[in-house]
């Protein structure tokens, strides 16, 4: 049987914050993890801030 592997990230890992709400996993393998403070995508390597910029224009 494989020996499970866990790790554990924070804010000074780039992470929003260090309380995560939900996590998701896309058909790409990238988790996304669901925060207070927004959303961050994380590639195996690094998390990526997913904030999304809207301007509004009338």
């Amino acid at each position: 049987m494989p020996k499970t592997k866990f790790m554990t990230y924070t804010s000074e890992d780039s992470l929003r914050t260090n309380v995560v709400q939900s996590i998701f996993e896309d058909k790409n393998g990238f988790l996304w993890f669901g925060t207070w403070q927004g959303l961050c995508i994380f590639d195996g390597k690094d998390f990526v801030d997913a904030r999304l910029k809207v301007t509004w224009t009338n």
